[in-house]
Order: C-alpha cells, then structure tokens, then sequence
C-alpha cells in the first residue's frame, strides 16, 4: 500500500475516531459526516437492502453508520488487523477481511460476489493514479449492473487550492501524504479517457465523493 507499514494504522486505530471527531471541521475530516448522510441518503433511497462492499472500512464507523437500521448485505476490507479487531465491534466479524487491496487478485470470499455499491473512504489517496485506477478497475467488476463505487477522499480543485490548504493546515498537514491527493480535474480526465461515466462532488474544502458507474 504506497509502502506504508500496517504498523502506521495498528497504532492509530484506537485513536482514529477520536481524531475524526477533533478534525471534523478542519483538514483532513471536514465533511465527514456529511458524507455518511449523504451516502447513507443515496443508499436508502434506491434500496431497502443493499449489498455494500467497503475497501478499506477502517474502524468499521462508517460502514456501520451507512448500513445501520437497513437490512444489508456487507463486506469490509482492510490491511490493518487493529482496524478489523475495532471494526468487528460494530460489524459482523465473518464479514470482515484481512486483505490488501493493492493485491491483483480479490478477496476469494467476495471473488464471486456482486454489490450495488462499492465504498472506498480515505484509503485511494494511499496510492499514485496508476495505481488507483487498477485498484478502482479491478473491484468495479463486483458491481451489478446498476451499482455505483463511490470515492470519498481527500480532493481539491488544482493543485493551486492545494497548496493553500496546505498553508492553512500548518503543522497539521501530511506532506507524506499529499502526492496522492486527488486533484479532481485531472482524476476526472483520466477515469473520462476510459469511458467510465463519472461524476463528482464537492463535499467541503478538501474532501469530494466521486461516484463511477458500471
């Protein structure tokens, strides 16, 4: 995963949603929450019970947040065992799977599976745009022929926007991090080259949710 050790998110996920809550206003979580009730929106009113498929679920809040009070059929995928260990607090633990999504190959219990909607929140910024779009090409098979993958993660406007935002984070911000940031303009020319249909939302000032169809 862009050569991050699963160390970096064993350590943090006792914390982790402590530190949404501390940031929701601010870089990096401003519109977090905004975006579980806008997805949570999207998914209730299309489907009584869907079939949802998170790569990298993290802690499992948003997934559980996104599925709670629905009847639905889930899967979570993370490379971080404490993450999956917190998730399984919230989530069935049979339905949550130890993997690394920069693996060509997918998970063998989902390999055969369909979903309506494929999630993925914080977790593409991980990775260089070659390696986003062979993640996003690989998983996009699992979508029914109706279903959406919806892209929630760290976005700007150009990379001008970018560098104030940095400026205004100061210490906060993760120069480690920031390469793969997505740039919407140019993440959206590159899925566009494709012939995917894409759309994009702006959600606050350094977070959008792109949503690809089949």
């Amino acid at each position: 995963m862009n050569n991050i050790p699963n160390t970096l998110f064993d350590n943090w996920a006792k914390s982790y949603e402590r530190t949404i809550a501390k940031h929701q206003d601010t870089y990096p979580f401003a519109g977090y929450f905004d975006v579980i009730n806008h997805l949570r929106g999207e998914i209730q009113a299309y489907y009584s019970t869907p079939s949802i498929l998170d790569i990298g679920v993290g802690t499992g809040y948003m997934l559980n947040k996104i599925s709670e009070g629905l009847t639905a059929d889930y899967f979570g995928v993370d490379f971080s065992s404490e993450m999956l260990n917190i998730a399984a607090s919230k989530l069935d633990g049979n339905r949550l799977l130890y993997w690394d999504i920069s693996n060509e190959t997918i998970p063998p219990p989902i390999a055969n599976r369909k979903f309506d909607f494929i999630i993925s929140a914080y977790t593409l910024h991980h990775f260089d745009t070659v390696e986003k779009l062979k993640i996003i090409r690989n998983y996009k098979k699992l979508l029914n022929t109706s279903g959406q993958m919806m892209i929630v993660d760290i976005s700007f406007d150009s990379i001008f926007e970018r560098e104030q935002i940095k400026a205004k984070a100061g210490k906060n911000w993760d120069s480690s991090e920031e390469k793969g940031y997505f740039i919407a303009p140019e993440f959206l020319n590159h899925v566009q080259q494709l012939d995917w249909h894409i759309t994009y939302l702006r959600v606050s000032f350094c977070l959008g949710v792109f949503i690809i169809l089949v």
